[in-house]
């Protein structure tokens, strides 16, 4: 019982860590680096063989469709959409599109704030939103979520 908390937490501080790395990189320069996503991919594909993490190929698949089609569109970037679509890869489809919601949500502070900042500052330029907070927030609610499945 002890082992499996204790497992438990080093999983959420890794995870932790990572995502706000990830977070760190997108709020300084609005760039995510392939290879935080893919510390990420590798960290949790070890995760599966630890904990009670499945791995959701339709959660995946779903989401890689709709975030191909927002980069094609060009209103994500290829970083938000390698984001999303490695973490979808372990949220359930039952928790996927209350996950999005949470995504969209905190997305949305977000923007707002970038454009309050600006109007109020006049001279600060916008660099743009960095949706990789949002997507790193909504993410873990959903993997969390779907470990208690």
């Amino acid at each position: 019982m002890i082992e499996s908390i204790i497992t438990f937490k080093l999983f959420i501080w890794g995870l932790f860590l990572i995502l706000m790395s990830i977070c760190y990189f997108d709020i300084r320069k609005r760039k995510i680096p392939n290879t935080a996503v893919f510390l990420l991919l590798i960290f949790l594909l070890i995760s599966t063989l630890v904990y009670e993490i499945n791995i959701y190929y339709i959660s995946f698949f779903i989401t890689l469709f709709i975030c191909f089609t927002l980069w094609m569109l060009g209103i994500w970037g290829a970083g938000d959409v390698k984001l999303l679509t490695v973490l979808s890869l372990f949220i359930s489809p039952g928790f996927l599109f209350a996950s999005i919601l949470v995504v969209l949500v905190v997305g949305g502070v977000a923007a707002l704030c970038e454009y309050l900042t600006t109007k109020v500052i006049p001279s600060r330029k916008s660099k743009g939103v960095p949706y990789g907070v949002a997507i790193c927030v909504g993410g873990c609610v959903g993997i969390l979520a779907s470990m208690g499945q």
